[in-house]
């Protein structure tokens, strides 16, 4: 067996993966994707690319009521860069060919205007690190595309944020958001010069940490991810006052680095500010940083509930988060952008195991479906605004409006802006409520908004898709002659993960940016897709049946773990590289796995020939290579101990193999203070790796830094059965049995 990174790696991304494990909903596997829907999504992005490719390609943006183009985001081919993981997920390897060599052929140290710092993090930066990570993952056979052309991505990336550090260079660390990047100069103004404006928004600020936390770790430059910090810490750390606590203003000082405007909510201008700080978190739960990020998120969440949520006058069945003007007061209005907040504080309910959470996130998320069914075109509006429990509207003249009157008391609202611009954030928490439920009602409601987006924009076979001006006309009114780049990244990926198989893009493996770009989580209980990322993958990669338990409660950590593998007989056909091994992830990141692997026809580290039955076991330990100690023969029907512990004399981990009561292997490795999950896991690589039989792990035993009374509860299990059990409240925990059904790799 080639013990390459890679392998060992993605045996890592599994535990990590794990340790998250109830974040998306148990789907039994085969299950719940619709191949017809999906496929109806696919063609709707062959039909509107097929429109760019004739008449815009290279450009940024499609005219589509003109046949022509503009560059409207740098002339860097904003539509192809923003759109380039959504193809790469729909496997349509012809338009991702196209895709891979116009981004190759771009100079992007050069562009036709300012750089704006926002729409370069997200659509730019951010559609580059994805199209990396996901072609560089199991998504995509290996081989697939020009590896050349695939780590342009990663330099493209790196080129773009090193051209926008000089908007960094301010007192406070707040960027300034526009930047030349030809000059290296940057203001708040278009043009640069003059430019008396020191307001940034606080999306544009706290929107870059999860971009810059991926390229650092995915090029082991620090630089983008210190900076990130430095200017977050301004927007957790305010040191004012604001309108109601956690609730932050609008725009902020680049010189001060306070809040200067505190018209608040989770609108346009705020909203993704609050959104990277869960997903932060989700992707590096192990960072001080994202730590803290994760309590102003709770904080906000909790505030939020209590001082913006209305119901409005007489709809107690609607829940919404009102927008604050600038002396606190509520303006009873939201607008679609704000409409991402429920997919947002669904996925955080989820991930830190709060119910109450949870079922506000599905309040919000069905309120802003609600807004499809009230309008004639089957689309939400932009921006609506609703009579208050008193009945008080916040302009008295909307009051004074019979046909807003009418409208609130059918719908509990009224339209203040109907067009629809194509924006994604009602369909993206529509996604999230499916994936993190399982409950069908939500793929229905997303297919319905998906018929009328069709039968709204494309009225004729002369017209493609556009946006349109009024939802509550017949066919939503005028086409607008614009399709913007985010159509292509947001709406149709949003649409399409919605209907196809939902292990595909799981929850448990990718966190999106905001603008629905994925990454590899990056767990708390190992960095796996760093590793994963940066080393050739194998041509086949799967996991079998596993058992899995953690993360363990906050500030604890599993001090020993002990179990005894009984070696089954070989896979049969004896083909591929398969590894058994339990694993225990590290606070560090670290992966601690002793290995059982048995390799056929690549090479193995016991030597092993095609013909030999035995497997190969070692101590191990993957940290940003991997570690082994001395390998060992051992035949089926041995009993394989693996023995971990922290050793707090020297600050290391220790690991003891033995066969039968004899030591094999040992290491000693420094990998944090003890670990956040333990499980096992059945790894095949190179080839199918055809029947593993059944096999047992006895006697295990984990040890806690300090009890964990509910550590049960953080059980998953694939294929396994076995129970946890504590006969002394929680610091102990112990299996007799841990028995993995046999598993055909298919």
């Amino acid at each position: 067996m080639v013990r390459t990174a890679s392998l060992l790696a993605g045996a890592a991304s599994l535990l990590a993966a794990r340790a998250c494990v109830t974040v998306q909903y148990p789907f039994p596997a085969g299950t719940n994707s619709n191949s017809s829907k999906a496929s109806a999504v696919v063609e709707e992005y062959r039909y509107v690319w097929g429109q760019y490719e004739k008449y815009a390609f290279g450009n940024d943006s499609l005219l589509p009521l003109n046949n022509s183009a503009e560059n409207d985001l740098f002339g860097w081919g904003a539509s192809i860069v923003d759109g380039i993981d959504t193809a790469v997920i729909m496997g349509l390897t012809d338009i991702v060919e196209k895709q891979l060599a116009w981004i190759a052929s771009v100079d992007f140290t050069r562009s036709e205007s300012l750089v704006d710092e926002f729409d370069a993090m997200i659509r730019y930066i951010g559609g580059l690190l994805s199209a990396y990570d996901l072609i560089n993952s199991p998504i995509v056979p290996a081989g697939t595309y020009n590896q050349t052309q695939v780590d342009a991505l990663l330099t493209a990336a790196k080129t773009i944020s090193d051209q926008l550090k000089p908007a960094f260079n301010t007192t406070s660390g707040l960027p300034l958001s526009q930047t030349n990047i030809t000059t290296g100069e940057s203001s708040n103004c278009n043009p640069l010069e003059p430019c008396n404006s020191v307001n940034v928004d606080t999306a544009v600020c706290g929107t870059l940490i999860l971009e810059w936390y991926r390229l650092s770790d995915l090029t082991n430059d620090t630089s983008y991810r210190e900076l990130a910090e430095r200017t977050e810490a301004n927007l957790i750390s305010p040191n004012q006052n604001l309108s109601f606590p956690y609730i932050v203003g609008l725009s902020l000082d680049v010189n001060t680095g306070k809040y200067n405007s505190f018209q608040g909510g989770w609108q346009g201008g705020i909203d993704s500010f609050y959104e990277y700080l869960i997903k932060t978190y989700i992707y590096a739960p192990t960072e001080p940083s994202t730590v803290d990020y994760k309590d102003y998120w709770v904080g906000s969440v909790n505030s939020t509930q209590v001082n913006l949520v209305e119901h409005p006058f007489q709809h107690p069945e609607l829940t919404f988060i009102s927008q604050l003007d600038n002396n606190g007061a509520l303006e009873h209005t939201m607008d679609d952008y704000a409409c991402f907040a429920g997919g947002n504080i669904l996925l955080g309910g989820r991930y830190l195991n709060d119910s109450a959470t949870f079922d506000f996130g599905l309040e919000l998320t069905d309120s802003c479906h609600t807004l499809f069914n009230s309008s004639e075109a089957g689309l939400n509006p932009f921006q609506w605004s609703w009579f208050n429990s008193t009945n008080q509207t916040y302009t008295p003249s909307d009051a004074q409006n019979p046909d807003n009157v009418a409208y609130a008391e059918k719908n509990g609202f009224y339209i203040d802006d109907p067009s629809w611009g194509a924006f994604p954030e009602p369909i993206e928490s529509m996604f999230y409520a499916y994936r993190l439920t399982g409950d069908t009602k939500w793929q229905d409601y997303v297919w319905e908004a998906f018929q009328s987006m069709l039968k709204d924009t494309q009225r004729n076979s002369s017209e493609t898709f556009a946006q349109l001006t009024n939802v509550t006309q017949p066919l939503g009114g005028a086409l607008d002659n614009y399709v913007p780049s985010f159509f292509f990244a947001e709406v149709l990926k949003y649409f399409y993960l919605t209907f196809a198989d939902p292990s595909l893009v799981s929850l448990d493996e990718y966190v999106f940016n905001t603008e629905s770009h994925p990454y590899k989580i990056q767990s708390g209980t190992c960095a796996s897709s760093v590793a994963a990322s940066v080393v050739p993958r194998q041509s086949y990669f799967s996991f079998g049946n596993y058992f899995s338990t953690g993360p363990t409660a906050s500030g604890t950590f599993i001090v020993e773990a002990n179990t005894t593998l009984i070696l089954p007989a070989l896979q049969s056909p004896h083909t591929g590289n398969l590894g058994l091994w339990p694993g225990m992830g590290m606070d560090d990141g670290d992966l601690v796995q002793g290995l059982a692997i048995s390799t056929v026809g690549v090479g193995s580290p016991c030597n092993l020939g095609t013909n030999d039955v035995k497997w190969c076991v070692t101590a191990s330990t993957l940290e940003n290579n991997q570690e082994d100690g001395a390998v060992y023969r051992a035949n089926p029907g041995d009993k394989v101990t693996y023995h971990y512990k922290y050793n707090t004399s020297t600050s290391k981990v220790d690991q003891t193999v033995s066969v039968n009561g004899n030591v094999v292997s040992t290491l000693s490795t420094s990998s944090g203070r003890g670990g956040l999950g333990w499980g096992t896991a059945m790894e095949c690589q190179q080839a199918k790796c055809g029947t593993v039989p059944t096999h047992h792990y006895v006697d295990t035993k984990l040890t806690m830094s300090a009890a964990n009374p509910n550590y049960a509860s953080t059980l998953g299990r694939e294929g396994s059965s076995g129970s946890l059990v504590t006969a002394d409240g929680g610091k102990t925990w112990t299996v007799a049995d841990i028995t993995i059904n046999q598993y055909t790799y298919t």
